[in-house]
């Protein structure tokens, strides 16, 4: 399968990035799962689609790294959990580059962090890191699921960064001495989900619970994006200068077609701002602000 793919990323921007990556979100390996008599979730698509998404990165766009937003499966059971996210990190191993994630409600309904960690291959649930005048963050985000009752009501959904991670966030972000790009699950923005197929009716579910507390850490550093999946749609947000890209759905029935968006981003990031462009059958092209000058940002002893 090939995926549907925007120019070649030469072509993309006049922007020299610092940084050029590629991002994948909501892949939902696992059993199909229908919401309200429609196929959103085109689940059994799943491991095609990353499979052709492997290749693509490494026969041609070639990015320093690819990012994994959450949602690596859609829970079952344990047993299936465990199988499916293995099955996904499988093929995400092919990778010719570094591979690095986050998780989301889904990873995290049956699987332990433990789990998750030694499946994904990462340390830590919180990390960051440098490169090419860049500084990287993933944050993780804790959820509480109430499951529905037999007759499809009373689920519920919060998410939110713990305190001690929002801490852990604050001293990451002061210690950084370059603009931050931070990679998570759920958005800390107030979306607008007027239309929206799975959130305009339950908008909570959409986002961090805290968020407000979550901005105002980030927003006291020099961030200049941060990048989540979860919601299924493309969307860009800002608050107090910080942009907060929303990307598809690897596997969303996005057109109500039968077909899975087949949906990854590209992003590139460098002096002259950030171009995020979203490829597969539901495009966006979104582009970021130059990264901001703060104090926060500064060396020691400058002014």
């Amino acid at each position: 399968m090939i995926l549907p793919a925007v120019p070649t990323p030469a072509a993309v921007s006049g922007n020299t990035p610092g940084v050029r990556f590629a991002a994948i979100t909501d892949l939902h390996f696992g059993k199909a799962a229908p919401y309200k008599g429609v196929d959103r979730k085109l689940t059994d698509h799943a491991p095609s689609l990353t499979a052709a998404f492997v290749a693509d990165m490494n026969q041609r766009v070639r990015p320093d790294f690819v990012v994994v937003l959450g949602d690596v499966i859609e829970d079952e059971s344990p047993q299936a959990d465990l199988d499916n996210y293995a099955a996904a990190a499988a093929i995400l191993a092919g990778l010719e580059m570094p591979a690095r994630y986050v998780y989301g409600n889904h990873d995290l309904v049956n699987l332990t962090s433990e789990q998750l960690l030694g499946l994904s291959g990462e340390a830590a649930l919180n990390s960051s890191h440098d490169v090419n005048g860049w500084h990287l963050v993933r944050l993780h985000s804790t959820v509480s699921v109430t499951p529905p009752d037999p007759d499809g009501s009373g689920y519920d959904l919060v998410a939110s960064v713990t305190p001690e991670d929002l801490d852990w966030l604050d001293r990451d972000l002061a210690a950084a001495r370059r603009p931050a790009i931070v990679l998570t699950h759920f958005s800390a923005a107030d979306l607008d989900l007027t239309g929206q197929f799975w959130f305009e009716n339950s908008p909570d579910k959409a986002v961090l619970a805290n968020r407000t507390e979550v901005r105002a850490v980030l927003e006291s550093h020099n961030v200049a994006m941060v990048l989540n999946g979860h919601v299924h749609w493309n969307n860009h947000t800002v608050h107090n200068g910080i942009s907060y890209i929303t990307i598809q759905s690897l596997v969303e029935n996005a057109a109500c077609d039968g077909r899975p968006a087949a949906a990854w981003a590209l992003i590139e990031a460098g002096s002259e701002g950030i171009d995020i462009t979203v490829n597969g059958r539901d495009p966006a092209r979104f582009r970021t602000d130059p990264p901001g000058c703060n104090d926060a940002a500064k060396p020691p002893g400058t002014t």
